[in-house]
């Protein structure tokens, strides 16, 4: 059986930034670039985390809110970061689970 879990990520949870020391990344996806653009962007640092024993995705974002509602957008920061996983491409099942 395959165990996984799914959390939004804060930028000083461990998890974040071992992940990353997993996943081949580029500088859009460390946490104190997220939470630097969440500032300029005026919203809150967060990262979609993903995992299925040791395969993980993580996903950088920013929440806004929308204004005059109670809703919430969530925008990627700026440089465009994609999902970032361990998994292989081919492993589709694995991403459609993810996404």
């Amino acid at each position: 059986m395959t165990s996984s879990w799914a959390e939004l990520l804060d930028t000083k949870a461990p998890e974040w930034t071992d992940a990353l020391e997993r996943i081949a990344h580029d500088m859009y996806h460390e946490p104190e670039y997220v939470a630097l653009d969440a500032r300029l962007a005026g919203g809150t640092p967060t990262a979609f985390w993903y995992g299925e024993d040791d395969r993980q995705l993580l996903m950088p974002l920013i929440v806004r809110d929308i204004p005059e509602s109670d809703l919430h957008d969530a925008v990627s920061p700026y440089g465009y970061p994609a999902p970032v996983s361990n998994a292989p491409s081919g492993d589709v099942a694995f991403w459609e689970r993810a996404c």
